[in-house]
């Protein structure tokens, strides 16, 4: 849900890390759209997307 990320998202922006997690095998088509949404949010927002093993690469580098 859009909406529901967007309340979370506005107070978590200070954030270094923002974890999303989804399960796609359980999506319908509603879910996809709000999924796709989100990324664009966070995208517009310049977020950069990793996985959880080159996040912890970074801190462990000092990269962050």
């Amino acid at each position: 849900d859009v909406a529901k990320f967007t309340l979370g998202y506005e107070s978590q922006q200070a954030n270094e890390c923002l974890v999303l997690q989804g399960h796609p095998p359980m999506w319908r088509e509603e879910s996809w759209v709000a999924y796709t949404q989100i990324v664009e949010i966070l995208k517009k927002d310049q977020w950069e997307f990793v996985t959880p093993m080159q996040f912890y690469d970074f801190k462990k580098n000092g990269c962050l």
